[in-house]
């Protein structure tokens, strides 16, 4: 049987986690480290995807990261504006 990736944070793996404890770089960062593992093709069918499910975890992390960022830029500029009339 294959050995499992024991670099991979288990905090996104568990379901019913609502939330990773991971910045935007970091997560990021782990996400291209995974890419990187799966497009040189040699990881076993398990941990390809154990790999892709963090993956798509992270992904998703990272995007409510940027729409929780949009949405304080927006507000900055809103409140610019507003302060400027």
């Amino acid at each position: 049987m294959p050995k499992k990736n024991e670099n991979i944070d288990n905090t996104v793996m568990n379901e019913g986690d609502s939330k990773l404890e991971l910045t935007f770089e970091q997560a990021a960062a782990e996400l291209d480290a995974i890419v990187n593992k799966l497009s040189s093709g040699s990881v076993q069918l398990d941990e390809m995807i154990t790999l892709f499910e963090r993956g798509t975890k992270l992904s998703e992390h990272c995007n409510a990261l940027l729409a929780e960022y949009d949405g304080r830029i927006a507000r900055v500029m809103q409140e610019k504006d507003s302060g400027e009339q």
